[in-house]
């Protein structure tokens, strides 16, 4: 939650403006949204939970390996 709390904050803190970090910080939270409801109404059509929730936490770690990992902050 603190990351979803802070992302415009660290965003504007790249040199950004209030109102681009605000923005920018949009499209990720959005396309997370849309997959979950993929995800989910795939799952309950195949009626099997598991797998879908390993693949989003496995999607997950790469995604914060990534961040972890990246050497320069900002474009």
């Amino acid at each position: 939650y603190a990351i979803a709390l802070f992302s415009p904050t660290i965003i504007n803190e790249l040199d950004y403006s209030a109102v681009n970090a605000q923005l920018l910080s949009v499209l990720p939270f959005a396309a997370g949204c849309i997959g979950t409801i993929i995800f989910g109404i795939y799952s309950d059509k195949h009626n099997i939970h598991g797998p879908y929730i390993i693949g989003g936490a496995l999607v997950s770690l790469v995604g914060y390996i990534l961040l972890y990992c990246s050497v320069r902050a900002g474009p």
